[in-house]
């Protein structure tokens, strides 16, 4: 009955309508102490109901009454159930009712209630929904308001509500700062009184810190962290000697961090150095407390939640950040049993991701900085997992052992490897017994050691033996006898592998792991190192040819695979050689005997192996002339092309060269320069060719473009002209595609001609020098100042018609690689007419795909340029055959008055004497009169001035040139009011009178002696004018011209 009679509309004009709400409401305040429970069910009746205006009317109702209601827990009970139904209808758009009667119960302390938690998430989401209105978001924000600080922070280190945290950490800091003003401590105060649980303050802290590690996520989430956290101090204890010093860090630190924010943004802050600092900062306040006790339970915090990984409620930095976090904070400690507790509580987390393994390593890494002993000690109990028989691991599902045995061990080596990089040099006192653990690891595997296990624990090795190897300059005084046990380890295993075939990298790990451990003492012996260079040498080179590997894969993918496995292993093998040999120079010749029948193959390896070694170049260099000389007379062998060696060792010759070319670029520049002088054609071809090939590998320093660039104008002076010669071997497939075809190369005639007989080949010195030069253009030679001569030469070669088209083919794609600025030169040079067409078809092509690009293609390369390159202005002025035209536009394009008057006056001062200079004159008047139209005709007028003036110029010229200036100024003048005239569309007709009288002034007032020939031009430029207004005079038809009676009359001889 009383909700039929709140249903009425209230008259508020009528004092009785007003006056029977009020006591409607009353007496359902009266019903409400009755009855309260039933009148809960009846609440949650109409709640139910589908009718939204029902379900407003009885929450209205019930925030009203609510003041009037004994508070038992039963009634509680019920509310909460009744609101939490209303929540999970999520009705559209958000009732204010429902947030009015939430903040009623908020002020009765029932957001306190277990069941508040889903209220408050309500709250939270509404909040934090940009979609709904400003006055729904105000109140949510009082809402939470009435929270409890103990539980708020709950909610703030939630890393579910990472989306609310601004929001509700900066209600947090003011709740912090007004308990604070009260004269109590903000937040352990609450914390010791609350009989709920509660976040503690170590997951506070150590949320607060990850947080801030991404500080300007929505702008402010670092500044809102590190406010909160310094808004809650004390946060680690009340103890007034511990209080004052982590406040006194506090003040120093969190104060200089939040200025750290305020001078960078999210693009300038070193994010490495921001992650340093607040580790550091929460190191420091742990050391401050003094107390392990509170370091041990923020550790199990950070624990917890490195073991929380699997929700993605973190992202990946913040999961590597934590930790940093674990190995900072325990490094606080003093503590050796809680460090080795919590060390091996670390190593016992999951590892299954390299993500893990990675974090581990590092947190070991750097907690050893300080608990060397501790952690060494852990690893090696952890290892001991690996060799022990009753290890767990062994109590695994079976086809989970091996997997786990390989995590384990890849943590541990990854471990070591961290910790050695962190230490400076100390943790090479404990390397042999790490060395030792690594043997027994191997031999006393508790798993099955089948080839994946192998393998894997090669990789594990591999990063163990890589970090050794980049810090054993600091161990260089120490013995590790271990050293030689692994050693040996990996000849073994470089043995098993079969010698058909390749399917492992295992043989190029091991290689890899022997060459990392060269420079440890004790250093090997002449017998051991030819041991492993044989057994090396044997297993590598005796594997089948790519081609071989290729054809005996069962698909495409596997044999792809099989050849990037097999230059894997060669790789390998020239860094074990660099290591092997080149510490013992002499070995040299004695390495070439252990190859066997592979000479090439083992001095490309050595050359290469050299490359690697700062010593190689000085082992050489006294001989690289001859060695220079050995791989030429090998490339003039015949190659035949049925036989997979012979192939493969032209193929390492020309390796060989490259290694050369990177050893000594500078003294091979030299040496090639002398094949080149040679008169013999096939040796400057094969010259030619080969630093073709090699080119690549040079340094290219200005010193050798320097030599380059003169080397290869030595050659173009000599001007070889397009006779073939028959070339012994062809060295490149790309140069000479039909020699390839050819099962073997001919011999080279020494005279120079060819008999061009069966089975021979011919080969052109311009084609091998063209090739050249386009290597060259490659790495931008051309665009040195030496380029011009070099491009001088393709340009004539490419515009004579004689040379065949393969030669001029060639020639264009070098132009192709010219700069556009240094082509446009070319172009709007004079003295290159003769080629226009080709330069200019390229330039277009050039231009056109940088405009694709989305660049400008002109301008952009200019101003980038550092070299003297035509101007645009130059570009433009050749390219365009109407350059009067060219200033009118241009000019036109400025709205500086004074500068147009001051070029319009400059224009009138050119020469005039040509017929074509005068119309020119008058074309770019009337185009810039289209928009200075004014400007123009009072810079004419007084041009025009000069006719009538008795001080004008047109005087002081020599007599018998004053007539015919006076006739080419007014020519030129009439001229351009014609042109003018007919682009104004009309406009011009305003001025014309006046153009008239001018008009008649010229005449009347001629500077100069007016006989037959001056009235005859005059009236020859008048014509001009008057033919023009003639055709446009239906324009100006209600326009009087007094004017024109006077012209009018001194045609026909009246002066009046």
């Amino acid at each position: 009955m009383l909700f039929n009679l709140l249903s009425k509309e209230v008259q508020r004009s009528d004092t009785y309508s007003v006056k029977n709400h009020k006591l409607i409401l009353k007496a359902f305040s009266t019903l409400t102490w009755l009855y309260s429970d039933q009148l809960v069910v009846l609440m949650q009746k109409f709640a139910e109901s589908n009718d939204p205006g029902k379900m407003v009317l009885a929450l209205q109702v019930f925030t009203k009454v609510f003041e009037n209601v004994p508070q038992t827990e039963e009634l509680q009970c019920k509310v909460m159930n009744f609101i939490i139904m209303v929540i999970q209808k999520d009705h559209k758009p958000v009732p204010k009712a429902l947030l009015h009667f939430i903040e009623k119960l908020g002020m009765h302390n029932y957001l306190y209630l277990p069941e508040g938690n889903s209220v408050i998430d309500y709250v939270i989401r509404i909040q934090s929904d940009s979609s709904n209105e400003e006055g729904i978001r105000i109140m949510c924000s009082g809402i939470l308001q009435m929270v409890s600080l103990p539980k708020l922070l709950t909610l703030v280190c939630d890393p579910s509500y990472t989306f609310a945290f601004v929001l509700l950490s900066g209600i947090a800091t003011e709740m912090a700062l007004e308990i604070h003003y009260q004269g109590r401590t903000p937040y352990l105060d609450c914390f010791q009184d609350s009989s709920t649980r509660l976040i503690s303050p170590e997951e506070v802290l150590t949320s607060l810190v990850v947080f801030s590690r991404k500080p300007y996520r929505e702008k402010t989430f670092g500044a809102n962290a590190l406010q909160l956290l310094d808004a809650l101090h004390p946060l680690t204890s009340q103890h007034r000697p511990i209080y004052k010093k982590v406040g006194q860090l506090w003040n120093m630190e969190i104060s200089q961090m939040l200025k750290t924010l305020d001078d960078h943004t999210e693009q300038s802050l070193n994010q490495e150095e921001w992650e340093d600092t607040l580790l550091w900062f929460l190191h420091e306040t742990l050391v401050a407390t003094k107390n392990d006790h509170w370091v041990q339970r923020l550790i199990r915090v950070v624990l917890a939640r490195i073991n929380y990984f699997s929700n993605d409620d973190y992202d990946d930095a913040d999961k590597a950040f934590l930790y940093k976090v674990f190995g900072f904070s325990l490094r606080a400690s003093s503590h050796e049993i809680l460090v080795s507790t919590m060390v091996s509580s670390l190593l016992r987390t999951s590892n299954e991701e390299l993500q893990q393994r990675e974090g581990i390593a590092v947190a070991l890494s750097i907690l050893s900085t300080k608990h060397l002993e501790i952690v060494l000690k852990e690893l090696e109990e952890c290892g001991a997992r690996l060799t022990d028989n009753d290890s767990f691991i062994l109590k695994l599902p079976e086809e989970h052992q091996q997997r786990e045995w390989v995590l384990l061990c890849y943590t541990i080596y990854l471990s070591y490897s961290k910790i050695i990089l962190k230490n400076n040099g100390t943790i090479f006192m404990h390397l042999n017994a790490i060395l030792a653990l690594v043997v027994q690891h191997y031999h006393n595997c508790v798993v099955k050691k089948d080839e994946n296990v192998k393998l894997d624990y090669l990789n594990a090795l591999t990063i163990l033996t890589d970090t050794v190897s980049s810090q054993q300059h600091m161990a260089f005084q120490l013995e590790f006898p271990h050293k030689l046990w692994i050693l040996a380890c990996m000849v073994e295993l470089i043995r098993e592998e079969p010698l058909t075939s390749i399917s492992s990298p295992i043989r190029q790990k091991a290689m890899t792991i022997i060459s990392n451990f060269r420079m440890l003492r004790p250093l090997l012996g002449i017998e051991e190192r030819e041991e492993i260079l044989q057994t090396c040498l044997e297993s590598v080179l005796c594997l089948p040819a790519t081609e071989v590997l290729q054809k005996e894969a069962s698909s495409p993918e596997e044999a792809q695979a099989n050849v990037v496995l097999l230059e894997e292993t060669l790789q390998s093998l020239q860094s074990l050689m660099e290591a092997l040999v080149l510490e013992t120079p002499t070995w040299m010749e004695n390495c070439l005997e252990v190859s066997g029948t592979k000479p090439p193959i083992c001095i490309c390896k050595l050359l290469t192996a050299l490359a690697g070694n700062s010593c190689g170049r000085q082992n050489l260099e006294s001989q690289v002339e001859t060695i220079t000389g050995m791989p030429f007379n090998l490339l003039s062998k015949e190659v035949q092309r049925s036989d997979a060696y012979s192939v493969e060792n032209h193929k390492l010759i020309l390796k060989a060269f490259s290694t050369l070319t990177w050893l000594y670029s500078d003294q091979l520049v030299v040496l090639m320069r002398k094949f080149a002088e040679s008169n013999d054609p096939g040796k400057m071809v094969l010259a030619l060719q080969v630093f073709t090939k090699v080119f690549e590998n040079v340094p290219q320093t200005e010193e050798l473009q320097c030599k380059v660039m003169n080397f290869i104008i030595m050659v173009i002076q000599k001007d070889h002209k397009p006779i073939q010669y028959s070339v012994r071997n062809c060295i490149f497939t790309k140069l000479c595609s039909q020699c390839c075809k050819q099962q073997r190369f001919p011999a080279l005639d020494h005279r120079g001609q060819g008999n061009n007989g069966a089975g021979e080949q011919w080969f052109e010195v311009p084609k091998a020098l063209l090739h050249f030069i386009e290597k060259l253009g490659m790495h931008n030679y051309l665009d040195l100042p030496e380029g011009n001569s070099v491009i001088d030469y393709v340009i004539k070669i490419e515009s004579d018609s004689s040379n065949e088209e393969g030669i001029r083919i060639m020639c264009s794609r070098i132009l192709q690689m010219v700069s556009l600025p240094k082509l446009l030169t070319l172009v709007c040079d004079p003295s290159y007419t003769f080629a226009f067409v080709l330069l200019s078809g390229i330039a277009t092509e050039m231009a056109l795909e940088t405009h694709s690009q989305g660049r400008t293609p002109y301008l952009d390369c200019f101003q980038d340029s550092s070299t003297k390159l035509i101007f645009p202005e130059e570009v433009l002025t050749s390219l365009v055959a109407f350059l009067y035209k060219v200033f009118g536009f241009s000019l036109r394009a400025s709205s500086h008055e004074i500068l147009v008057r001051t070029m319009v006056s400059s224009l009138l001062r050119t020469s005039n004497e040509e017929l074509q200079q005068r119309e020119g004159i008058a074309v770019a008047l009337s185009i810039l009169s289209t928009k200075h139209l004014e400007i123009v005709l009072k810079e004419l007028e007084e041009c025009g001035a000069r006719l009538t003036d008795n001080d004008s110029f047109i005087l002081k010229l020599p007599e018998e040139h004053q007539q015919r200036e006076w006739v080419l100024l007014c020519y030129t003048i009439y001229l351009s009011y014609s042109k003018i005239i007919l682009k104004s569309n009309g406009t011009i007709f305003m001025h014309l009178n006046a153009i008239l009288a001018l008009v008649m002034q010229h005449y009347h007032n001629c500077v100069v002696k007016k006989d037959e020939n001056v009235k005859l031009d005059y009236l020859n430029a008048l014509t001009i004018l008057t033919d023009t207004l003639s055709s446009q005079q239906h324009m100006a038809f209600q326009l009087e011209f007094p004017h024109k009676l006077s012209i009018l009359a001194c045609m026909v001889g009246s002066p009046d």
